[in-house]
């Protein structure tokens, strides 16, 4: 049996084969996960702040799309952020969202002058917005 269910935004799938009580044991499998999973967004798109990041200070920094992940109370989210040295605009670095010292995702940092920003933004957004 295969079924679906999606409960706070967090959608599950549960599979059992061979088992003469699929649809108890899909109930149960759905139950614990929600009891121990909550999905968080991590990544939100739009403007980067880096707090410690001075060298960029003349760039808007960005990323391009939400990141959300289901974890456990148990479970250490971090963040690291590595960007080029030479700063420039483009893709200049990469956002990494690690669980547990694990890279669960990693999403292109997109950069633009902020004296360019005004000028020239729905530009920059065909060019790398998409």
């Amino acid at each position: 049996l295969v079924s679906t269910a999606s409960y706070n935004n967090l959608n599950l799938v549960a599979v059992t084969l061979n088992d003469g009580n699929d649809f108890n044991d899909h109930i149960n499998l759905y139950k614990d996960a929600y009891e121990k999973y909550r999905k968080i967004e991590i990544l939100k798109k739009g403007e980067l702040n880096i707090y410690s990041e001075l060298y960029y200070g003349n760039y808007f920094l960005t990323i391009r799309e939400n990141f959300s992940y289901p974890i456990t109370t148990h479970e250490d989210v971090s963040i690291k952020f590595e960007l080029n040295d030479t700063p420039s605009e483009g893709i200049v670095g990469q956002a990494k969202v690690m669980i547990n010292s694990e890279v669960v995702h990693t999403q292109d940092i997109i950069s633009l002058k902020i004296e360019n920003y005004a000028k020239g933004f729905m530009r920059w957004f065909k060019k790398y917005g998409k």
